[in-house]
């Protein structure tokens, strides 16, 4: 098995990954001269944006005539070749608009029509991971971060620094800060990359937002640099060499180190200083974590004495355990409703759906429920006190509070994998494609 573990940042690599404001004067994609935004960078290519139509919240249906074909990215490398999503897809919605990210830019589309209202790219080259047909695309989803003036959308990528005379090429995370209403570009970021002696290329995306501050993290099999960035002010907060992919509760958190094999802990930092808060006091390995709701992380893994397996949930502010399933245990894949209650479940409906209330992790209901004579669905998506799935009997839905389903007046038609009031985002596995639906009721 493979040891791995993140190599400590030389001095002078961590003097030249300083964090950096880029002041480029790319065109929309960064290829030539563009207007001045204010902040220094070029407009984006925005038109104008739809108008607002009437939102169901929560909706319990969906027009499927009004189907919209999503552009390539939003499933490239998203879809298994038995028709199943591997992985969440690069998409984000907000309104009526979906903002797809992929490895060299960030499209906004009109889910209502599927019209390209804006595509911002980065202002340096953009360095592709190598891709396999055997192999997930490891294009992650944009963030839509709520700010004092307008909702923005942020998306990091990574890109090439040339080389300079005797200086050497080198990489960077450059992350896009767009406005979510309109698609237009309002600022960017470099953080210039270490020079990591590793073949591999790293892998850059938003481990989470919290307010308004958006935590993102480079990783590679054997190195990690995770930072802050404040929203409001523009400016970023902190680095650290850590692999941070879960943020709630005012923190960051991790496994430490993230090798596979590795003997870990998990390490939680301070979102507004990046000084270490909290770390677990018992060994593990084949550690993951995600957050489970605003204040509760689910942490997976294996005890590192006994090779047993546990799911526990966790007081992401101070690291307490809340709630840990002794008998079968639902899987780590945990959805927040937006409200109340997170719902968790096996990675492609393997195990028991069980709900939590996401404060203190009590569990609320769960299925499958052999003497009520009912399956547990395979959860497709959680919003706004409804649970969104598929049975062999079709899609369904289920009331996230009581578990129990709720009956709608027409079939529901589609499985959405994304949702809010206004449209859904489902796979067609026909066409193995990804289809926006507006919602109806």
């Amino acid at each position: 098995m493979r040891r791995s573990g993140i190599r400590a940042l030389a001095t002078a690599c961590a003097a030249t990954a300083a964090l950096t404001l880029l002041t480029a004067c790319g065109g929309k994609d960064g290829d030539g001269p563009g207007k001045d935004d204010g902040d220094g960078g070029p407009r984006s290519d925005a038109r104008s944006v739809p108008a607002p139509r009437r939102s169901f919240d929560p909706p319990r249906a969906f027009d499927t005539a009004s189907a919209v074909d999503l552009p390539k990215e939003s499933y490239t490398g998203k879809v298994t070749i038995g028709g199943a999503l591997a992985g969440r897809p690069p998409v984000v919605l907000h309104r009526t608009l979906a903002h797809i990210a992929s490895a060299d830019a960030l499209q906004t589309v009109d889910a209502s029509t599927g019209r390209v209202v804006s595509r911002v790219g980065p202002a340096r080259e953009a360095l592709k991971p190598a891709s396999s047909m055997f192999e997930a695309s490891p294009v992650q989803p944009p963030a839509v971060v709520e700010t004092a003036a307008v909702p923005v959308v942020v998306q990091p990528f990574l890109v090439k620094i040339p080389g300079k005379g005797t200086t050497a090429a080198g990489q960077a995370v450059e992350v896009v800060v767009a406005d979510a209403v309109t698609g237009e570009l309002k600022w960017r970021t470099e953080v210039p990359l270490p020079r990591w002696e590793d073949y591999s290329t790293p892998e850059v995306a938003v481990a989470g937002v919290d307010k308004g501050v958006a935590v993102v993290t480079a990783t590679t099999g054997d190195h990690a640099l995770t930072f802050a960035l404040s929203i409001d002010t523009k400016k970023p907060m902190w680095q650290k060499e850590f692999a941070g992919v879960a943020v709630a509760g005012g923190v960051v958190a991790g496994p430490d180190p993230r090798g596979i094999g590795e003997k870990q802990r998990l390490k939680a930092l301070d979102l507004a200083t990046g000084e270490e808060k909290w770390s677990t006091k018992d060994d593990s390995y084949e550690s993951s974590v995600r957050a489970a709701s605003p204040t509760l992380l689910a942490f997976s893994g294996r005890d590192y004495g006994s090779g047993h397996g546990f799911l526990r949930f966790l007081d992401a502010a101070s690291g307490d355990v809340r709630n840990e399933p002794k008998d079968d245990a639902p899987g780590p894949d945990c959805s927040y409703d937006g409200r109340s209650v997170t719902v968790c479940a096996g990675s492609r409906g393997q195990g028991p759906v069980v709900a939590l209330d996401a404060r203190t992790a009590k569990e609320l209901w769960r299925l499958p429920d052999q003497g009520a004579n009912r399956v547990a669905p395979t959860v497709t998506a959680v919003h706004h006190g409804l649970v969104y799935g598929r049975t062999a009997n079709g899609p369904v839905l289920v009331d996230a509070l009581t578990g129990k389903d709720v009956d709608t007046k027409s079939p529901l038609g589609v499985a959405p994998v994304l949702v809010n009031g206004y449209t859904a985002v489902a796979l067609d596995r026909r066409t193995d494609t990804l289809k926006a639906y507006r919602t109806k009721g």
